[in-house]
């Protein structure tokens, strides 16, 4: 860490992952109906550095504001460690008033939600929010891996 830096961050991020299981697990699984799959889902926060802070494996049919309202609750309860914290950065399935409020009642941060251009498909790096998390089969990217696959990927379209 760089001197007289906090180590407390000020800003997070907050994704969700569903996951299929295999068939003999029964504990613990859902069916997530928006992507059709029967299994698991994660919910991970990380600091803006890409830092996993927090993680919480729910059933897939967990929605993913309910699932962001533990996690976020395992977050608040890191205390010193997190004592900057006043921005939470989210996508489109978190959105909602009443969830922004509770957030904001609960524990005074602020959520902003970025939201994917509609004409896009697939992975699109987005400012801010999750170009910290990266989901890739069972694997999470690391920031600066996520950059570089990302941009080997544009590279490779113009060559």
């Amino acid at each position: 860490m760089a001197v007289g830096r906090d180590p407390s961050p000020s800003e997070a991020a907050v994704d969700s992952q569903s996951v299929e299981t295999a068939t003999m697990i029964s504990q613990d699984v859902g069916y997530d109906a928006g992507k059709k799959i029967n299994g698991r889902k994660r919910h991970l926060s990380v600091d803006m550095l890409g830092l996993v802070l927090r993680v919480l494996v729910t059933a897939a049919s967990v929605p993913e504001r309910e699932g962001g309202k533990k996690v976020l609750q395992q977050v608040h309860r890191m205390e010193d460690k997190v004592k900057r914290l006043n921005t939470i950065w989210m996508d489109g399935g978190y959105r909602g008033e009443d969830f922004m409020h509770w957030v904001m009642d609960m524990f005074r941060w602020i959520v902003e939600i970025v939201l994917r251009p509609l004409e896009k498909k697939g992975f699109v790096l987005l400012p801010k929010r999750l170009g910290l998390i990266r989901f890739e089969s069972d694997r999470v990217l690391p920031r600066c891996e996520l950059y570089r696959t990302y941009f080997a990927k544009q590279l490779a379209t113009i060559v």
